[in-house]
């Protein structure tokens, strides 16, 4: 990384990233599409959920063996996916949380609407979570996750035992395990 491109700092053993750079901007923006599924559950269109085994009640839907939820921005893949649903405003049933456990595969697309550059998230991790109230997006067990960005010279990277997206903060925290450091690796574009 070039000196003064960004802020690292050490947190938990873990790599905390504050970006102050367009190249950092666009890698969180892009790991924010992880939650793109969630919203999309509440838009026209919404969301296709698929098991050998979906359990369902008044507010939660467990879909169990070879789990799959997508939307047309992005999919999730997992032993089992669980969803937590409350009532909106105005009474309409929305997403507060969703865990994916085992063998978890995110897949996510998402179009800036101002320069029209599409940016991509490969994921995969033995465990993923998403709180709507807390703004979060956890990954844990052995997480890989690949960005394209028009804005990178090849896909960004990045591997750990733990990662939290904090989508409020706009920050990234990355954690290593014991046998394992976390590990970020960016290249972006000439002149950028």
């Amino acid at each position: 990384m070039q000196r003064g491109a960004g802020q690292l700092g050490i947190i938990s053993g873990g790599l905390v990233l504050k970006y102050t750079v367009a190249y950092f901007a666009a890698l969180f923006f892009a790991l924010s599409t992880l939650t793109v599924y969630a919203d999309s559950l509440s838009v026209a269109g919404g969301a296709k959920l698929t098991a050998s085994t979906l359990e369902l009640n008044e507010n939660t839907v467990i879909a169990k063996g070879n789990a799959s939820l997508s939307t047309r921005e992005a999919s999730i893949k997992a032993n089992t996916i669980r969803l937590n649903l409350e009532k909106g405003k105005g009474g309409k049933l929305g997403l507060s949380k969703a865990l994916a456990t085992g063998r978890v595969v995110i897949n996510a697309s998402q179009v800036d609407a101002a320069t029209k550059a599409r940016r991509t998230v490969d994921a995969t991790a033995e465990n993923a979570s998403m709180a709507q109230d807390a703004d979060t997006v956890l990954l844990t067990g052995k997480v890989f996750v690949k960005v394209s960005d028009p804005q990178f010279a090849e896909p960004a990277t990045i591997a750990g035992e733990r990662v939290v997206v904090y989508l409020k903060e706009r920050k990234i925290q990355v954690e290593g395990g014991s046998n394992k450091s976390a590990e970020i690796n960016v290249t972006p574009r000439e002149g950028e």
